[in-house]
């Protein structure tokens, strides 16, 4: 094989021109994240996001199934934030402030 640029001689296999740097041949495409229009159950985006990186779709929908349920649980626990759960009105000292202050 050729290199279109310089002329050199260059192996088969070569992406690039030794010589000169040229790419050879076609380069390849980027992946692109894309929803999925095939394999679809809500807007494909499970799907395509496991084309993206090479998974089973199902296993990436449980994987989405569960990382949700864990996140939505853990907002819903404001007690674990170090606070406790703040209501429009409510003072914002902390809870230690009102037993340390008579």
């Amino acid at each position: 094989m050729y290199c279109n640029a310089c002329g050199k001689t260059i192996a088969e296999d070569g992406r690039y021109c030794s010589y000169c740097g040229n790419v050879v041949g076609i380069p390849p495409t980027p992946k692109k994240l894309m929803r999925s229009r095939a394999d679809r159950k809500i807007a494909g985006v499970c799907s395509g996001l496991a084309q993206y990186l090479d998974l089973d779709t199902s296993l990436v929908r449980i994987l989405w199934f569960f990382i949700g349920h864990a996140v939505e649980r853990r907002a819903s626990r404001p007690s674990q934030f170090g606070g406790r759960a703040r209501t429009p009105g409510s003072p914002l000292e902390p809870v230690l402030v009102r037993h340390i202050i008579p």
